[in-house]
């Protein structure tokens, strides 16, 4: 899913490679990148919904609420568009009865408190992007870099949260590998 921040990255590289362009055009491509960055984001938490509400379709026999359910996660995704700490914790308590997600957000270097502030301080970034400050805000080409890895581990950190409220506390059958 990050594969366009990636390329925005990679983009920058030869820019600089080649003929350094104009400062300004480097700093659209970093920008480019934040929003990059939280567009995956935003599809990778959508699309972990979706799966995660698919694990918990009954194998066989009547399905019961599971149908209702579902629809009403597809509702939760498609209206879901702001991914920041609080509305991804909110998105996942309601659709999985997950209750806190961030408190598995840590990793390496990272403890939850930095990691709810990282993602904060990048949506932040993201909607002056997005919504046009002026000045334009600059992005360093390390942020930018950084910001991949960031979104990795931050992925990692979720896929492996939300599988194990499935398994251990849903009792869901391993519904993807570790």
């Amino acid at each position: 899913m990050l594969r366009d921040a990636v390329a925005l990255i990679d983009t920058y590289d030869r820019l600089v490679a080649l003929v350094p362009p104009p400062q300004d055009e480097l700093d659209a491509v970093t920008r480019a990148v934040v929003v990059a960055c939280l567009s995956a984001w935003e599809a990778f938490v959508e699309e972990l919904v979706i799966e995660a509400v698919e694990a918990l379709r009954p194998p066989v026999g009547p399905l019961g609420s599971w149908p209702s359910h579902k629809a009403t996660v597809l509702g939760e995704t498609k209206r879901f568009n702001t991914p920041n700490p609080e509305n991804v914790k909110t998105l996942l308590s309601l659709t999985l009865g997950l209750p806190d997600l961030t408190q598995g957000w840590s990793w390496l270097g990272y403890t939850t408190a930095v990691a709810v502030q990282d993602l904060t301080n990048a949506m932040r970034l993201r909607n002056q992007i997005a919504h046009g400050v002026n000045p334009r805000p600059t992005v360093s080409y390390q942020y930018a870099s950084r910001l991949l890895d960031f979104f990795r581990e931050l992925g990692l950190a979720t896929d492996q949260t939300v599988r194990a409220h499935l398994v251990n506390a849903l009792a869901v059958p391993a519904p993807w590998p570790p």
